[in-house]
């Protein structure tokens, strides 16, 4: 982890140390709170609630916890006192997964053990421009026009056949990123790491 790169605004991978990560036989915390007097990580799971203190590792404001013994199974926010005093809850803006709206804390999800199956693929495909080029457009929850939300894991076993079968090449799938409001279709993001809930589990999405 390089501090200066990461203030440089040059870093496009601060994604793999900010946030919380699995860390040995625990969990590590990274987040950026510049005018924090104080930074509290508020964990949650079933009956069990209780705060860990973030410590300061920099003077422009980067805060570290190291957890021990810790899965990652919990719910989580950030409770941050400002300059002024003033104490707010915050999600983290670098959560790979997040609480089913209207609920709306992080969740700690570890993606690194997900085994892809798609080897053949990626191997054979071809980025070159002399093929047609057909994309269909999708918003997820629009696809079938149900009382109820799609899922990953349908799109996968009904939209891909779907497609192929019409003489698409390539799928566009509106923002899924996490979103507080349906209506936005996920247009007002508040998780750029965090693919939305509403259909499933990062894991199904991976799928």
């Amino acid at each position: 982890m390089n501090l200066d790169y990461f203030f440089s605004g040059l870093d496009t991978q601060s994604y793999k140390y900010m946030g919380v990560h699995k860390l040995g036989d625990g969990v590590e915390f990274y987040l950026w709170a510049p005018h924090a007097k104080r930074v509290e990580v508020f964990m949650s799971k079933d009956d069990f609630r209780t705060f860990y203190d973030l410590q300061k590792v920099d003077d422009r404001g980067i805060w570290h916890l190291v957890i021990e013994n810790c899965e990652p199974i919990y719910s989580y926010r950030y409770r941050i006192t400002g300059a002024n005093g003033d104490v707010v809850y915050k999600s983290d803006p670098y959560a790979f997964y997040s609480e089913r709206r209207p609920d709306n804390a992080s969740v700690m999800y570890d993606l690194n053990n997900y085994t892809f199956s798609d080897d053949e693929y990626m191997e054979k495909r071809n980025f070159s421009y002399e093929n047609p080029l057909n994309i269909y457009e999708i918003h997820v929850n629009g696809f079938k026009h149900e009382d109820r939300l799609t899922t990953y894991r349908e799109l996968k076993e009904e939209l891909i056949p779907y497609v192929k079968n019409m003489g698409y090449t390539h799928i566009e799938m509106m923002p899924i990123v996490e979103h507080p409001f349906d209506g936005s279709w996920g247009y007002q993001a508040t998780g750029f790491f965090s693919a939305t809930s509403r259909y499933g589990t990062p894991w199904d999405l991976m799928d």
